[in-house]
């Protein structure tokens, strides 16, 4: 150690032997203690030379794979030939007598540190002044000497960072502390050399202090930006927030969701977002020929879902969510033009959806609107419409980009998709149950999907029926349904669809059940006419199998 004459050196240090001896009595007594003791002193830092040999010692046995109490340390102590020299087992017998009235280990250690770290400024002070009196050295050495001295100093100084909390949105992931310091990490990529990487920003309160890409395993870039940040916000202990962000973000990157224990109880509220329609974390598929309306539907149930407003038949969201609109199809002044008239007929100010005109596949923008509908905690995505929405791509297998769009939407859970599609050439010309455009790989995907057909004989309004064709998990598939859109001055009003007079082939895709009650609701109850009916349709059904249901259906008395 560098020496000179200063004032300084010959007054007593700051310490407290109450507190240390506290610490080690606490120790002895609580070993379930020494993992917060240990991540926050060191032997140095105890003033006292006999408590710097008897936690060095505690420090021994762990790293030994032994438990610390009074029997332990003494032979530790008395092996090293140092027992006697901190006051013999009657020291370590009073330290855990002590310890007995004690409760708080953590506020003492932290006096321990504190009278540690001011110790430390004053050895640095004096060290720093004896150096300038000896004249040997340029000034600027010494001065660089000192920063690079003084910027451990206050590392090893500042508070341990609390445990930040991570956060997913999407793909995207962040980290806050309780202080204010917050980072986030997007566009992340995992592979290579370097491992995970990604686009970083850093918050200190509300002021972002940095972004840039940078490499989570390289510790050499770590330590620029911990420069950087140092003299951007002085104050956190930066590197350790960066390695702090670094295990976490990498460890998220990875984990991809969580392993869970299926018991056959379900704890969670219920999924259902507009039941029969929409479930949370799961699509519904409306598909149908053009002109149908499928759009001004899909527009509704938005309406509908971010205002908490009922629609006919029984359709009313459990509970209002934020609504984004994804649109291919149309322009902003359209969709706002039809959200102002939908909205009048519901007798209600338009409500505020998220909108995004579409240019490119969904698959190439769905983590970032992920992560963005995330931080809005969006609830409900419409997606209109899916044939625009699928990638193509050369060389790419059929069933490739509708697997590849199916799977962009989960990263959207645990909001609900409503997704509208269109039908094949051959099922827009023929009146038999239509499958949507893109074949099997179309169908599979969704959890629910509804067929919509308009009403042909209805004029002067939009009248569509909506008959359901898969229903994954449900107990049954719902009845069809119809709603009739009456346009107005300014206003688009919903009402009820009675089907009872409607063509069968408006409701092709329903069951034979259904069918038979539609019939007997017309007046028609010659089996053989059913029969004729339902072939048109492509139904293949026999005489014995109507009769049957028309028996059944006389004796329940419904109609659609």
């Amino acid at each position: 150690m560098v020496t000179g004459t200063n004032p300084l050196t010959a007054q007593i240090p700051p310490q407290s032997l109450e507190a240390e001896r506290a610490v080690l009595g606490a120790l002895l007594l609580e070993p379930d203690a020494w993992p917060q003791v240990h991540a926050r002193l060191s032997p140095d830092d105890f003033y006292k030379e006999g408590h710097r040999t008897i936690f060095a010692a505690m420090v021994r046995l762990v790293a030994a794979g032994y438990g610390v109490d009074l029997v332990t340390l003494s032979e530790a102590l008395r092996q090293e030939g140092v027992l006697d020299e901190i006051g013999g087992p009657a020291y370590l017998s009073t330290l855990l007598e002590e310890a007995a009235l004690l409760v708080r280990v953590d506020d003492y250690a932290s006096i321990v540190l504190e009278k540690a770290r001011l110790r430390d400024l004053i050895r640095f002070s004096t060290e720093t002044i004896a150096r300038a009196f000896e004249n040997g050295q340029p000034a600027f050495e010494l001065l660089m000497r000192a920063a690079n001295e003084l910027e451990n100093l206050t590392r090893r100084a500042a508070p341990a960072a609390p445990e930040p909390e991570l956060r997913r949105a999407g793909f995207d992931l962040s980290l806050r502390w309780p202080d204010g310091v917050a980072m986030e990490l997007r566009a992340i990529r995992d592979g290579g050399r370097d491992g995970v990487r990604g686009e970083l920003m850093v918050y200190h309160g509300s002021r972002r202090v940095s972004w840039g890409a940078v490499a989570l395993a390289n510790t050499t870039a770590r330590e620029s930006l911990r420069k950087k940040l140092a003299v951007a916000a002085a104050g956190p202990n930066w590197g350790e927030r960066l390695e702090q962000a670094a295990w976490h973000f990498t460890e998220a990157a990875r984990a991809g969701e969580p392993l869970m224990t299926l018991t056959g109880t379900c704890t969670s509220p219920t999924r259902a977002l507009l039941p029969r329609l929409l479930y949370e974390g799961e699509p519904t598929l409306v598909f149908g020929d053009g002109d149908t309306g499928k759009s001004l539907f899909e527009l509704t149930v938005a309406v509908a879902v971010q205002s908490g407003t009922a629609l006919p038949f029984g359709l009313k969201p459990l509970r209002p969510v934020p609504t984004a609109y994804l649109d291919w199809e149309t322009h902003p002044d359209t969709v706002n033009e039809r959200l102002a008239v939908v909205a009048g007929g519901l007798g209600i100010d338009p409500p505020p959806l998220l909108y995004k005109r579409m240019t490119r596949p969904l698959v190439d923008e769905a983590a970032a609107l992920a992560a963005e509908f995330a931080r809005r905690e969006i609830g409900f995505v419409v997606v209109d419409s899916m044939m625009f929405a699928v990638a193509g791509g050369e060389g790419a297998a059929f069933h490739e980009p509708i697997t590849a769009f199916y799977g962009a939407l989960r990263l959207f859970a645990p909001a609900a998709t409503l997704v509208i599609s269109h039908v094949t050439g051959a099922d827009a010309r023929g009146g038999s149950p239509a499958r949507p455009y893109g074949g099997a790989f179309a169908f599979n995907g969704p959890r629910l999907i509804w067929e919509a057909r308009r009403h042909p004989d209805v004029d002067g309004a939009t009248a569509i029926a909506f008959t359901c064709r898969k229903a994954n998990n449900l107990a049954r598939r719902p009845e069809p349904f119809g709603l009739r859109f009456q346009p107005g001055e300014s206003a688009i009003t919903i009402y009820p669809l009675d089907l009872s007079d409607a063509p069968a082939r408006v409701v092709a895709g329903a069951s034979m059940t259904y069918h038979v009650r539609l019939a007997l609701a017309r007046g028609v109850e010659d089996p053989k006419l059913i029969v004729e009916e339902l072939r048109q349709i492509g139904k293949v059904a026999n005489i014995e199998t109507v009769r049957r249901l028309l028996r059944r259906e006389r004796l329940r008395g419904d109609a659609p």
